[in-house]
């Protein structure tokens, strides 16, 4: 299940993962702690249910600790004017650029 910290997208990016050749790694940007079982709640959705975080909000999925497979989509968006990062984690070859949207 995720869990997120409320208000949490008012504070800073603690991390990123980066692209190292053919290794993902995680930068660490920031010491604030990410939220805990003291901070964070957990985010209950039906299956089916779109759930959208804001890109600085501190988020996670907790263990599945049930019997059933949970599976996810995930999407990530821009604006057309962002400049992406040749040494972000999600990198597509020259037949499907990354492309924003307005």
């Amino acid at each position: 299940m995720p869990v997120a910290e409320p208000g949490g997208h008012g504070g800073p990016l603690r991390e990123r993962f980066l692209c190292d050749g053919n290794r993902i790694t995680m930068e660490k940007l920031d010491s604030t702690p990410w939220p805990d079982d003291s901070t964070a709640v957990p985010l209950e959705a039906k299956a089916g249910t779109l759930v959208c975080f804001h890109g600085l909000l501190p988020h996670y999925s907790a263990p599945n600790r049930s019997p059933v497979s949970r599976h996810a989509f995930t999407l990530h968006a821009t604006n057309a004017g962002s400049r992406y990062s040749p040494r972000n984690w999600i990198q597509r070859d020259a037949s499907l650029p990354v492309r924003g949207f307005d």
